[in-house]
């Protein structure tokens, strides 16, 4: 054993000055991305060269662990599918060939937190600061790890040390006051959050991304659609890049449902054709886009449009199940079209189900709670399982996975599957397309 452990720490030294030069220029690079191929291209060629030349190099598989969450890189806190499991097996590999190097326990500990592993995180960030990690990048850490889980005024705790200590870089000082943000905006103090936009900007007036997340804010918090297309172009002016382009689209789009739900037509068509203008004609829901984006009233806006148009996805059991697995634990907003083929209670909650076994992973359950039940029974004299059996039916909502534990007298067993569910809280959210019931 020991000499293994001999063998790489000799492996750790013996390439330190034969790729220093490497090394350095692509943190460099990783360092200085600002969105776009350029940089992450250059970075590849230099870390694929040195991890063939170098395998058992601690330090270039913490570079492809940053490269990888570069190159996956989608919005906040989405990456394309594989990017974490990817970069969790580099930095890992990183840790197994030089444990004390607390760079590479910051690396897991962010990476736990973007799995929202937090207590994981939390317990490699104790192993960085005791290996010696930089202090404020440890309280930058557990302050997002913080944030991640909505405890928000305990995260800002942690972002004022950084921004009181004198000591911070500016990277630490800029990555605390990004941390800021949430604290300001779900306090109700979104005239500081917007300070914390403009000084980026001022800071570095070419640096697009600045442009970029301020014109999403401006959308999601300030509900200000003509301000975020401002900002969302300024930021492709400099750079034309995915994120600034999905904020531009969604704020078109939101546009676009202000227009719809005003019964103003020849605005609402000049909106969509903008937005699809900007995503070269591919086919997108605005819904689905609006919730990636910012989450919240826009997002039903959106969905009531396009009940309204009969624009966007319409989504299937199949696709919804799927939609929901693939985004889990968080909901998919969507309007869901299926045929009701059985229906069950459970407490005071209604199910209407698309396959006739409602443990059928194919699923898609309709959840009616008692509110809609009620109007629905007003509305149409019936019960909903009797009006609603055998129809093709519309429902405007979130399709969320849920986990359901297998009981033994009680209690759970410890086995459990998933079911799909769209919770319907209004009798205004269902509606029947066909009226013809299943043969």
């Amino acid at each position: 054993m020991l000499a293994v452990i001999a063998g790489r720490a000799t492996a750790q030294a013996s390439v330190t000055v034969e790729v220093a030069k490497d090394i350095k220029q692509a943190s460099e690079l990783l360092d200085q991305w600002n969105g776009g191929n350029d940089r992450l291209l250059r970075a590849r060629v230099i870390v694929d060269r040195v991890l063939q030349a170098h395998p058992d190099y601690a330090e270039v598989h913490r570079l492809q662990a940053r490269l990888l969450l570069s190159e996956g890189f989608r919005s906040r806190r989405n990456y394309l599918p594989g990017t974490l499991e990817a970069a969790a097996r580099s930095v890992d590999r990183a840790i197994t060939l030089a444990p004390d190097d607390p760079e590479n326990h910051l690396l897991r500990a962010r990476i736990h937190r973007l799995e929202s592993q937090w207590a994981k995180g939390e317990a490699v960030l104790l192993k960085a600061e005791q290996a010696g990690a930089d202090p404020a990048w440890v309280a930058i850490q557990r302050g997002d790890i913080l944030d991640d889980q909505g405890r928000w005024g305990e995260a800002a705790v942690y972002y004022r040390q950084v921004l009181a200590s004198t000591k911070a870089t500016k990277a630490q000082r800029d990555a605390a006051s990004s941390g800021m943000l949430a604290y300001y905006n779900l306090s109700g103090q979104l005239d500081d959050a917007e300070r914390v936009y403009r000084a980026q900007i001022k800071d570095d007036p070419a640096f697009a991304w600045s442009y970029g997340n301020y014109a999403a804010w401006l959308l999601c918090w300030r509900e200000d659609v003509d301000a975020a297309l401002v900002q969302a172009r300024k930021a492709r002016a400099l750079m034309d890049y995915g994120h600034a382009r999905m904020v531009e689209t969604a704020a078109l789009y939101d546009r676009w449902s202000a227009h719809v739900l005003a019964s103003r037509q020849v605005q609402a068509d000049e909106a969509w054709q903008q937005a699809q203008a900007i995503s070269g004609g591919d086919a997108s829901d605005p819904a689905l886009l609006l919730k990636e984006v910012c989450g919240g009233p826009v997002v039903l806006r959106a969905l009531q449009a396009m009940r309204i148009s009969g624009k966007g996805f319409r989504i299937g059991p199949a696709d919804a199940v799927m939609l929901a697995a693939d985004r889990a634990p968080e909901a998919v907003p969507g309007i869901f079209v299926m045929r009701v083929q059985a229906s069950g209670r459970s407490g005071n909650g209604l199910y209407l189900n698309s396959e006739k076994d409602y443990r059928d992973q194919r699923n898609l359950s309709v959840h009616l709670l008692p509110k809609a039940q009620e109007e629905l029974r007003r509305l149409y004299k019936q019960e909903p399982d009797t009006l609603f059996n055998g129809m093709v039916i519309q429902v405007i909502g979130h399709a969320q996975r849920t986990k359901i534990d297998f009981l033994a007298n009680g209690q759970p067993t410890g086995s459990f599957y998933y079911q799909t569910h769209v919770v319907v809280g209004a009798a205004d959210k269902i509606e029947v397309l066909e009226n013809v019931p299943s043969r």
